[in-house]
């Protein structure tokens, strides 16, 4: 089995660079990356990858989201720093204002103390933002006593109207996972931490209430919803526990999330799954040991196997984003070992 051919570019350098993202400006793509220290947010231009600041601080970043409704604007986590230094987390919106170069308006939208991940949904014609708190307070650092909670906001029409928070599901400690997708053609979020993974049910109409439902009863940390047995039917891919060095794959069998598949890793904090070359392939990053961008490929359904490869080591990646540019394949990884925000190209 051959595996892909993969070019590496170092796009810039960013202290402890935690999180990226693409995002639309004027009909072209832009990659966007911030760093969870005290520090800044970058912007890379095309067709050339020019680096410049969208802000130079707090930094404290955990991820970044694009308004599709406001293409050249995005939200973001501010605030939130090693280790769970967090009581003034907040969310913050920055938009793209175009003279003769991008110039950045930034500013705060709402406090929201230990928010740690975001996403966006949409409810008619409405989006919503999805945030989950890690934890709701503590007295030290390793202090799990006070679970977190996740909120659903609604974004106004006019930004600058006030924005108003509501929350959907409460008590979820450690909360690292978070996943938009859809299964049995509905829009879900999975939700992961301590208690297990959720299922949140997007509402069809903005006056239906939230409902959710908790599929696997065990601490999970990052995950994924894809078919990758190529059945037809969706696996929940995780990596377990908080941090963990477990990665784990699920299938429902007889109505219950059964691990078919399980392999050692290393801290492992990112994941993606999709097709690569047009192989089932799964992306992880570690950022223990050898601190690897790991990819498994699909080799084989009963029983599941795969066939590794390091695409890189010593980096560490903490975030990964992967898009298709015409017959390649990108994949935009925050590497916070290695200070790099950096770009593989796989090629054909």
């Amino acid at each position: 089995m051959n595996m892909p051919n993969i070019k590496k570019s170092v796009l810039g350098l960013l202290d402890r660079v935690y999180t990226v993202n693409s995002m639309m400006i004027s009909g072209k793509t832009y990659f966007v990356a911030a760093t969870h220290a005290q520090g800044k947010c970058l912007l890379f231009s095309p067709p050339d990858w020019e680096l410049s600041t969208i802000w130079e601080n707090p930094g404290g970043t955990m991820g970044i989201v694009p308004l599709s409704s406001n293409p050249g604007g995005f939200l973001a986590v501010q605030n939130f720093f090693p280790f769970f230094k967090s009581e003034k987390a907040c969310i913050v919106y920055a938009e793209a204002k175009r003279n003769k170069k991008l110039q950045w308006n930034v500013r705060k939208i709402l406090n929201l103390p230990f928010v740690h991940r975001i996403s966006l949904v949409n409810i008619e014609q409405a989006q919503y933002l999805i945030a989950s708190t890690i934890c709701g307070g503590k007295e030290f650092q390793d202090d799990w006593s006070k679970p977190g909670t996740v909120y659903a906001i609604k974004i106004p029409s006019n930004i600058n109207e006030k924005w108003e928070s509501f929350p959907i599901i409460k008590g979820i400690s450690k909360n690292h996972g978070l996943f938009k997708g859809t299964l049995n053609k509905k829009q879900v979020l999975l939700i992961s931490g301590s208690e297990g993974v959720f299922l949140l049910n997007i509402p069809y109409t903005q006056k239906q209430t939230w409902t959710y439902e908790c599929l696997i009863e065990k601490e999970i940390s990052d995950i994924f919803l894809y078919d990758i047995d190529n059945d037809g039917k969706k696996e929940i891919i995780a990596i377990e526990p908080f941090h963990g060095d477990i990665f784990n794959i699920y299938k429902l069998i007889n109505g219950k999330w059964q691990s078919i598949y399980m392999k050692k890793i290393n801290m492992g904090h990112s994941l993606w799954c999709g097709k690569i070359m047009g192989k089932l392939s799964i992306l992880i990053g570690n950022r223990m040991g050898e601190k690897e961008l790991m990819l498994l490929q699909h080799i084989n359904d009963k029983p599941l196997r795969f066939k590794s490869m390091i695409i890189d080591k010593d980096v560490g990646p903490t975030q990964l984003k992967v898009m298709r540019q015409r017959k390649n394949l990108l994949i935009l990884s925050a590497n916070n070992h290695s200070n790099e925000v950096a770009l593989y190209e796989v090629r054909g």
